[in-house]
C-alpha cells in the first residue's frame, strides 16, 4: 500500500510539473507573442508552406509546377529549380488593391550568373512587366544586386517605380543561408525602406533607378499606389511563366532556385519596431 501511495504520488507530482510546463506564458518580443500578431489587421496574403503551396489569408490556391517543400527556418519552405515556379491564376482581391504595403520573407539563395531570377510578381495583363515584383540579378560578387519594382497606373501620369540595390545598396554576405528581407512603400509619406534582418538599411539618394520620381532624393511624392489588370500571381517565376496573355520567357528570365518561407504581404508600411519583432519573433520560432 505505501509503494502504491508513493507511485501515486510521483504520478501527481509530474502531472503538475507537466501543467505547470503547459501554463508558462513566454515573454512578449516587441510587444507580441507570435508572428502572426505583427500587423494583424492589415496582413492581406502569408505563405508557410509548410504542408502546401496556397495562401492562407485569402485561400488562394496555388499550382506548384517543378518545386518542393524542404526544412525551412520556420516548419518548411518553399525549394524552387530551374524552370519551377507556382502559379496562382487568381490573385484574390486583397494583393491587386494594395496602395501601400511591406513584404517580408525569410530567403536563402546561391549565386548564379546569366540573368535576372524573380522570387515573385504579381501581374499585369499584356504588359511586359508585373505590378509589384523582386528580382535578384546574376553576377559573382558576394553580396547581393537585387530589384524592388511596383506602379501607379494613374491616367495620364503612369509612374513605375524601380528600386535597384546595387553598389552601396547590395546587401552583404547575401548567399548560402537564411535572410530575412522587408522592404515598405508608404503612401502617405511616399518613403520607400528596406531590412535585412529586421535592421533598416540607409539607402542611398537616387536609388529609385526609372520614371517616377525618387522619394528618397527628395522627389515628388508618388502617393497611393494603383495596380491595374492584376489578375495572377507566381512565386518563383515571372507572369510570363503564367502563359497567355505573355510570350514565353525571354532567356535572362531565370527562376528562383533558393528557398523561400513565412512569406507576408501587408496593406500598410510596417513601423521599424514592428519588423524588428516580426524577425525575431520567427527567429525564435514563433
Amino acid at each position: 500500500m505505501a509503494m502504491l501511495a508513493m507511485v501515486a504520488g510521483v504520478v501527481t507530482l509530474q502531472s503538475c510539473k507537466e501543467d505547470k510546463k503547459e501554463d508558462v506564458t513566454l515573454p512578449s518580443i516587441g510587444g507580441y507573442n507570435n508572428a502572426d500578431e505583427v500587423g494583424a489587421s492589415s496582413l492581406v496574403a502569408k505563405w508557410s508552406f509548410d504542408e502546401n503551396y496556397n495562401e492562407a489569408k485569402q485561400n488562394l490556391s496555388g499550382t506548384n509546377n517543378g518545386g518542393s517543400l524542404v526544412a525551412g527556418k520556420k516548419g518548411k519552405a518553399y525549394k524552387g529549380g530551374t524552370g519551377a515556379f507556382v502559379g496562382f491564376n487568381s490573385a484574390g482581391t486583397a494583393l491587386p488593391a494594395l496602395k501601400s504595403f511591406t513584404a517580408a520573407f525569410w530567403m536563402n539563395t546561391e549565386k548564379h550568373e546569366g540573368g535576372a531570377q524573380s522570387v515573385f510578381m504579381l501581374s499585369k495583363d499584356s504588359a511586359f512587366w508585373g505590378n509589384f515584383f523582386f528580382l535578384i540579378e546574376g553576377g559573382t560578387s558576394d553580396s547581393m544586386f537585387c530589384k524592388v519594382h511596383f506602379e501607379k497606373n494613374d491616367a495620364p501620369a503612369w509612374k513605375e517605380q524601380w528600386v535597384e540595390f546595387n553598389g552601396t545598396n547590395r546587401i552583404p554576405n547575401a548567399f548560402g543561408k537564411w535572410n530575412h528581407i522587408t522592404f515598405s512603400y508608404d503612401a502617405a509619406s511616399s518613403k520607400f525602406a528596406m531590412y535585412v534582418n529586421g535592421a533598416k538599411l540607409t539607402l542611398a539618394a537616387g536609388t529609385s533607378d526609372r520614371y517616377g520620381d525618387d522619394p528618397a532624393a527628395g522627389g515628388a511624392p508618388l502617393g497611393n499606389l494603383n495596380f491595374i489588370k492584376a489578375n495572377k500571381f507566381v512565386i518563383g517565376g515571372l507572369q510570363n511563366n503564367l502563359g497567355a496573355p505573355w510570350s514565353a520567357p525571354e532567356t535572362w528570365m531565370l527562376n528562383y532556385t533558393g528557398m523561400l518561407d513565412e512569406f507576408r504581404v501587408y496593406s500598410k508600411a510596417l513601423a521599424d519596431a514592428d519588423v524588428k519583432a516580426l524577425y525575431d519573433l520567427e527567429t525564435a520560432g514563433r
